[in-house]
């Protein structure tokens, strides 16, 4: 609910509304802060509700990025072994110049895509914190 709402109009009984400009979770906190600061006085009352607009928010990975996430591993773990293969190949056979030239290229090509992967991957990784 947090993340569809952000405005709420709070029905307190006896025909009063309050217009409360935030999501649930910032309300519990508002509401909270005001039970346990009942016998404080009027100006540590307001800097109460002050601190509840000013908590930062955690950035959360959306559904797409957590999935997103989740394939750059296994895309990023393919690319590797696939990576692998093809340097073992180097050292095992003996290839000829056309063939070599052709595995280099690949193995070049690897190497971007696995850049361009783990950036992303290293991206997201810092988001999720």
């Amino acid at each position: 609910m947090d993340k569809i709402v952000d405005h709420l109009f709070v029905f307190q009984g006896e025909g009063v509304i309050e217009d409360f400009p935030g999501n649930y979770s910032d309300y519990r906190v508002y509401e909270d802060s005001k039970i346990e600061e009942k016998n404080a006085t009027h100006s540590a009352e307001k800097k109460v509700k002050k601190e509840w607009k000013e908590t930062p928010k955690k950035a959360v990975l959306t559904f797409d990025e957590q999935k997103e996430f989740k394939k750059l591993e296994k895309e990023i773990e393919k690319i590797e072994l696939e990576k692998e293969s093809i340097q073992n190949r180097f050292s095992t056979e003996n290839l000829e110049p056309q063939k070599i030239e052709e595995l280099s290229i690949n193995l070049g090509k690897l190497d971007q895509k696995l850049d361009q992967k783990t950036t992303r991957w290293f991206e997201l990784s810092a988001l999720q914190e």
